[in-house]
């Protein structure tokens, strides 16, 4: 007898501890959305992260300011070296940063905030301090010019900085070479800039207090198929664990005093598990209210299939 009832509540803590821990964030979760977003202007929860070139279209239309910082939770750095975006088709999902860089003179610096568990990857420690090749397309991902015994893979505690030549005519970027680049800097009515790239996690990403600026979030930062990702990394959670990820995001947020004015909250169909989808879809429905808000955008320019710029195109369905 005893037996049965030491089983029976076992099995009723293994039921009841999920629900507690859901019933005790929720109200949290709620404070922590309302600390970050009290600064926002502009919010907006779109299906393809190129979707956010639209969004800071919308925010320079409408007057309001555009900084000089973007801090962006992503799985995937977002960033092509030595590629060329044609201005016809427009930015990829994967490249859209650099088209963030070439059109926004604003733009100085962009925090990669990439998931712990990614930073810790045997695999993606290796290819992150791999020698780059000058010549290469290549996803950006920690890859430099330099020797990679001067590439530090401890982003955890050390963020990794490099500094890159963008094109603003063409988007073509790569990484910059002091002894080349400043002379092409120089030129009169020169088409480059040089930009700022900060990879790091959650536990190295600095204190912003007072500073304003643009937070992008890609989900599949929460939860990613392996689809299209460096070494088929994969990174796939439980409904319940990216609702534990999402409130430990939220509370890096509030504590490294992150109160951005634009918000860019992305689904990330392509890379998000099918089966995740309307968590995250609610997650984002709910950090969008909580805000005080509308998710005004209803339609974009941008999307992640051919042709990647087309008026009127509609928001994802869930949406």
């Amino acid at each position: 007898m005893k037996k049965l009832l030491s089983i029976y509540f076992t099995l009723l803590l293994i039921l009841i501890i999920p629900v507690i821990y859901i019933i005790l964030t929720v109200s949290s979760e709620s404070e922590n959305i309302k600390t970050i977003t009290q600064n926002v202007q502009l919010i907006d929860g779109n299906s393809d992260h190129n979707q956010i070139l639209d969004v800071i279209n919308i925010a320079r239309t409408k007057g309001i300011e555009i900084p000089e910082t973007i801090i962006n939770f992503d799985t995937h750095s977002d960033i092509y070296l030595n590629m060329e975006i044609d201005p016809e088709t427009g930015a990829h999902i994967y490249d859209w940063v650099n088209e963030y860089f070439a059109k926004n003179p604003e733009a100085k610096e962009l925090y990669w905030v990439m998931p712990e568990k990614e930073a810790h990857d045997g695999k993606m420690i290796e290819v992150f301090t791999q020698k780059d090749d000058e010549n290469d397309f290549d996803a950006l991902y920690g890859n430099s010019l330099n020797p990679p015994e001067n590439i530090n893979p401890k982003i955890d505690s050390t963020p990794f900085v490099q500094y890159f030549l963008v094109n603003t005519k063409n988007s073509i970027t790569k990484e910059f070479l002091p002894a080349k680049d400043e002379k092409l800097l120089s030129m009169k009515n020169s088409p480059y800039r040089k930009v700022k790239v900060i990879t790091c996690t959650e536990k190295s990403l600095p204190d912003f207090k007072d500073k304003n600026v643009i937070l992008s979030i890609d989900f599949d930062y929460l939860s990613n198929s392996g689809y299209d990702t460096t070494e088929d990394f994969k990174n796939d959670r439980t409904p319940l664990g990216i609702k534990i990820q999402a409130n430990k995001m939220l509370k890096t947020l509030v504590r490294k005093n992150i109160r951005p004015e634009i918000i860019s909250l992305t689904l990330s169909p392509i890379y998000v598990p099918k089966e995740d989808e309307m968590t995250v879809y609610n997650f984002i429905q709910k950090f969008i209210k909580k805000s005080g808000h509308a998710d005004e955008i209803r339609q974009y320019t941008y999307t992640s299939i051919s042709p990647r710029i087309k008026n009127g195109g509609e928001k994802y369905k869930l949406f």
